[in-house]
């Protein structure tokens, strides 16, 4: 049986991913899935914070809690001396959503493959961009233009990486150097100025991480997770991977390639069949689609 709940968070605890609220009966504890963390996170940066929600009946041990699970939030605000602002709203998430997706503009879809360490590496490791993949469409969703190299990292690439990679020897022979892909990624954001579409987070964090990395001065890109835009349209509980939701819109029936490119132009193939059930051309069930598929 699901439940409607509404109240002041009392306690947020973000590595188990569980908040409290003090209800009548006392404090209930209720835990949220991956995709709402970003959510949590910022609305947590305040006081007074309020939540809307739906609950199911049953209940785990969450942190020593028994805690119940958070099926969908309608609502996540806080109040200050001015009045409420609201950190997410369903219904004006999902406008919002058709709105970045039907912009009239350039949009680019980039994937990056990064470096891994070792199986026997026990310390500190930051990731490095070794190959970019990228696809440019015009306003009308015409490809324009593709990119796609090798990139040379400071730490050899490690064994792993290549085995989980599927990479040969022309990732080191045919790998140009960070300052050379540095000049001609701002090039095509100068040229085309584009709207730079990634699936889920890792990508645009890895390569901010690498302009501090390598020193240079960091490039404004504005970026949209395609992944968190469906979390929120589909009202999605759990992260679904780009090549089940490839397979969802266009029926294609593949693995992961891990080949930045590939992967790439994978983006742009979800993202058009997400436009299209956006704006009502086609319409897919994602959430019966993807809860019968294992993730790849």
């Amino acid at each position: 049986m699901n439940n409607d709940v509404f109240g002041i968070i009392h306690d947020y605890f973000p590595r188990e991913r569980l908040i409290s609220l003090q209800t009548r009966e006392g404090v209930k504890y209720y835990y949220f899935s991956r995709g709402y963390n970003s959510l949590f996170e910022e609305a947590m940066k305040h006081s007074s914070v309020f939540v809307e929600f739906i609950t199911d009946s049953k209940e785990k041990i969450v942190k020593g809690y028994e805690a119940s699970s958070i099926m969908l939030v309608h609502s996540l605000f806080y109040m200050s001396k001015r009045g409420r602002f609201d950190v997410f709203d369903f219904e004006n998430a999902k406008e919002k959503v058709r709105e970045i997706i039907n912009h009239n503009g350039y949009k680019m879809f980039i994937d990056f493959e990064m470096n891994m360490p070792s199986w026997q590496d026990k310390t500190p490791f930051t990731s490095e961009i070794i190959q970019i993949g990228c696809v440019i469409v015009d306003p009308n969703d015409t490809i324009v233009n593709y990119y796609n190299n090798y990139i040379k990292s400071i730490k050899p690439i490690s064994d792993r990486a290549k085995k989980f990679l599927s990479l040969g020897p022309e990732a080191v022979d045919e790998a140009i150097d960070y300052l050379d892909f540095y000049r001609d990624f701002k090039q095509l954001l100068d040229i085309y100025k584009p709207i730079v579409y990634v699936w889920g987070g890792n990508d645009i964090q890895t390569l901010m991480n690498s302009f501090e990395i390598h020193k240079v001065k960091p490039l404004s890109i504005e970026s949209v997770d395609l992944l968190k835009m469906h979390h929120i349209y589909f009202e999605l509980k759990n992260d679904i991977g780009l090549f089940n939701a490839l397979k969802i819109y266009t029926g294609i029936d593949a693995s992961q390639a891990h080949h930045a490119l590939t992967d790439a132009q994978a983006t742009k193939e979800v993202f058009d069949g997400f436009k299209r059930d956006v704006n009502g051309i086609e319409f897919y069930d994602i959430k019966k689609a993807y809860s019968k598929q294992p993730e790849l």
